[in-house]
């Protein structure tokens, strides 16, 4: 009788770990650490030989021209990019593996750099001279603790990005509606096949102003800016421009352009939460700092807010009473993180 996978040939298991890691490959990280047998397993190359992985992290640019290249490199028929790179070190590797990689294939690309503009950059200016098309796009910054100090990596600018990145920073998350034609242009491009999105740098507004379809997302983690600009001017959410624009959105993660105005950034949140009519739509939600600071502090329980203009709340704060209320009245949704706040409606699961 077979009470154990130890029991299962080692082919049989590298079949059952080759349908496992199909959405991410850290998902095999756990198995490798519960025995010897499984982390060689784990590390077979059947299992990693579609993925092309660099880190940059004590490299110059002149150095990762030299380095051993996987199978997967050379070929540049990978199904997932994997790239560490405090700076730029890296920028001109990848826009050689996206101009020579076989266009049939979908790609997944995560990047994970100080620089997410430039990178930003190199795939909206340059997306013509590509044969990639993307499943996946992820681009965000590293953690503090996992930034070499700027005399162990050389910075390189991509010599065909026209501006500054950090201009492009200040664009990117600003509050205005402008959408700069070259990202208009890849992401006209790109919608048909994207189905996961992460760039906490962009904002939503400027997503949604492009008028463009992503049918096939169902992850999406962004930038939301205030609904009041510090001029003082409208910028309230049409968040049922935000459906049409991702009819089939799952998962949406947001993060305030400014933890200076959270009570504007929670006015574009609960304009979505007291909108029912929206719904089915989203599974799940979570709101994320861009700083180490908490967004805010949750008010006592008892101070439940139905509406956005309830002026008895303070509305830099979400009560738990106001998260179990929404997750009840909107239909389909079953999880809001607020990072003070972790509440999932089980009997909706």
């Amino acid at each position: 009788m077979i009470n154990s996978l130890q029991s299962f040939s080692d082919e049989l298991i590298l079949m059952i770990l080759y349908h496992l890691k199909q959405d991410n490959h850290l998902d095999l990280a756990p198995i490798a650490n519960t025995c010897r047998r499984f982390q060689r397993l784990v590390s077979d190359y059947s299992l990693w030989d579609m993925m092309i992985m660099m880190d940059t992290s004590s490299l110059t640019s002149e150095q990762l021209v030299f380095l051993p290249i996987m199978p997967s490199h050379k070929s540049h028929s990978g199904k997932e990019i994997i790239m560490v790179d405090p700076y730029t070190t890296g920028i001109l590797a990848l826009h050689t593996i996206l101009k020579r990689h076989d266009n049939n294939i979908l790609l997944d690309v995560s990047l994970y750099t100080n620089d997410p503009s430039s990178y930003w950059s190199m795939l909206t200016r340059q997306y013509d001279d590509y044969n990639s098309t993307f499943k996946s796009i992820s681009i965000t910054e590293l953690p503090p603790s996992s930034s070499p100090s700027s005399s162990s990596s050389s910075s390189v600018t991509f010599s065909c990005t026209s501006t500054k990145s950090g201009d492009d920073s200040i664009h990117l998350m600003s509050d205005s509606h402008h959408v700069d034609p070259f990202m208009y242009s890849f992401l006209s491009k790109v919608c048909p096949h994207l189905e996961m999105f992460t760039f906490p740098m962009l904002s939503l507004h400027k997503l949604i102003a492009t008028s463009l379809v992503f049918p096939q997302l169902h992850t999406l983690n962004v930038a939301l800016p205030s609904a009041t600009t510090q001029d003082d001017t409208n910028n309230t959410l049409d968040w049922s421009k935000v459906k049409h624009t991702f009819p089939n959105l799952q998962h949406l993660t947001l993060h305030p352009i400014s933890d200076h105005q959270l009570e504007g950034f929670w006015k574009n949140i609960r304009l979505l939460w007291t909108t029912p009519t929206l719904f089915p739509w989203l599974h799940s939600m979570t709101i994320q700092s861009n700083s180490s600071s908490s967004l805010a502090y949750p008010l006592p329980s008892s101070s439940l807010v139905n509406t956005p203009n309830d002026s008895t709340n303070n509305n830099n704060s979400i009560t738990k009473d106001e998260i179990i209320a929404t997750l009840s009245r909107l239909n389909g949704l079953i999880r809001i993180d607020t990072g003070c706040w972790d509440i999932i409606a089980v009997d909706h699961v």
